[in-house]
């Protein structure tokens, strides 16, 4: 990245590269909050299963995929902030976590599936 004498020798911002970086992070936020919204609605399927529910693996599924979107929503946040701040690419960092939170719902929705199987 070039430097910039006007600036005390550091790196040059680009807004466009920082705005993209932000709307990731919105993204990842929507998406978190839906499959977030998901993974409850499936915890609802306890209520036909009785005595036949594992209710440890329904409960350790929740907590798993709202542990992992909001960890994976700070560890972007501020992986974009140190990032911009460098001025380095950081469209990445939520990108990558957006996806790994629909993996984590896609893993808990199978087992809470296969936890409230009759």
């Amino acid at each position: 990245m070039r430097s910039c004498a006007r600036h005390g020798g550091l790196p040059r911002r680009n807004p466009a590269a920082r705005a993209r970086a932000v709307g990731f992070l919105i993204i990842q936020a929507l998406v978190s909050a839906a499959i977030a919204w998901w993974v409850f609605m499936q915890t609802f399927a306890v209520a036909g299963c009785g005595d036949s529910c594992r209710y440890d693996v329904v409960y350790g599924a929740t907590q798993i995929q709202l542990w992992v979107s909001v960890g994976a929503f700070i560890v972007a946040t501020l992986t974009v902030v140190a990032l911009s701040l460098r001025g380095k690419e950081s469209w990445w960092a939520p990108a990558a976590g957006a996806i790994i939170v629909v993996v984590t719902g896609i893993f808990s929705t199978i087992a809470i599936s296969g936890a409230t199987a009759a």
